[in-house]
């Protein structure tokens, strides 16, 4: 009797395990653990962390399943429109959250910096010209030109009195310091000189007494002052901008750095009108150019063509992480059958 081949398929029952089943299987699983991370990096940005993470943990295991579940049924010629159709399902929701994750790193590292570096541009012109307004103001050029005087007249005073050739407080020296008494609130309380024979030691630690005593003075008579408070304003000002320029020069960029600069500067506005009333214009600073992570924020970039070389890629390496590895089930597996 002849036998002749019959129209049915046996398939093998054993397939032993070939160098590309481990490369496919390498692939999946750094693929899928990547996909699975920025899933919950996409996510987070407008999700609580719990729900983000069991998001990402459902496409993971989703994408890993339907990664072998194709290239199963590529193997054993079942048809791959069943596990394909599961792997769409779950691709939307990776590639969507994926997307978002490299864009927004992408931006994170760019416009962050950009918009702080602007940020400080506002506030140093700002701050600088509130500072320099100081200047003009008629207290503190008083407060400045009495302070100058009355330096010359302590050191003409502190060197008549240890004159060798007329020591002590002569009436050149009482001259100097009714100079002095003349240009503070309060007249000094006398100190009784020493002889004018007495050891010029003796003289010249009087002299330096004398000259701690009206500088001592002269400080209780401006630390309560107006102007005092507006030295205290202006260190104030200087000590924000070292930090803020600080921060620049070591490039630590921060959305919440360029938040507080913003609040700062309005704090400093505010203040330089209350105590010097400064009313010149103040470029505001715009905290909200940096504003990347949520999904709001990637789809109005992406419709203002924020970066495109970054909307590219974001796309491109969002749509690989999770299409490489079918695409190759489809494309390197052929049906394991044997007539």
């Amino acid at each position: 009797m002849v036998d002749f081949p019959t129209d049915d398929i046996e398939q093998r029952s054993t397939r032993k395990a070939t160098f590309l089943d481990v490369i496919f299987g390498l692939m999946v699983l750094t693929a899928t653990g990547f996909s699975t991370y920025t899933t919950y990096k996409g996510y987070s940005y407008d999700f609580p962390i719990f729900l983000s993470v069991a998001v990402a943990i459902i496409v993971g295991l989703g994408l890993l399943g339907t990664n072998f579940a194709i290239r199963q049924s590529r193997i054993d010629a079942t048809g791959i429109a069943g596990p394909f159709t599961f792997f769409f399902l779950v691709f939307v929701f990776s590639f969507v959250s994926n997307t978002n994750a490299i864009y927004t790193y992408f931006l994170e590292r760019d416009i962050v910096g950009q918009t702080q570096e602007t940020a400080w541009s506002v506030f140093d012109a700002g701050t600088t010209k509130i500072v320099s307004s100081v200047d003009s103001l008629a207290a503190v050029q008083r407060e400045r030109e009495t302070r100058r005087k009355i330096n010359i007249e302590r050191k003409n005073l502190q060197a008549q009195i240890t004159d060798p050739n007329n020591p002590g407080l002569g009436e050149e020296a009482q001259r100097h310091l009714q100079a002095i008494n003349g240009l503070l609130d309060e007249p000094l309380t006398p100190l009784k000189p020493p002889n004018p024979t007495a050891p010029m030691a003796q003289i010249s630690d009087y002299a330096n007494r004398l000259d701690i005593f009206i500088d001592e003075q002269y400080e209780r008579q401006f630390n309560n002052s107006s102007v005092a408070k507006i030295y205290v304003f202006v260190e104030e000002i200087n000590g924000k901008r070292d930090i803020y320029e600080g921060l620049i020069v070591k490039k630590e960029y921060d959305s919440a750095i360029t938040d507080a600069m913003k609040m700062h500067l309005d704090q400093i506005t505010g203040k330089a009108g209350e105590m010097i009333g400064f009313s010149d214009e103040i470029e505001q600073i715009n905290n909200t150019a940096d504003q990347i992570g949520s999904f709001t924020y990637t789809w109005n970039n992406f419709s203002n063509f924020i970066n495109p070389a970054a909307i590219l890629l974001s796309i491109l390496l969002g749509a690989m992480l999770d299409l490489l590895t079918p695409l190759m089930s489809i494309l390197l597996f052929k049906p394991d059958v044997k007539f």
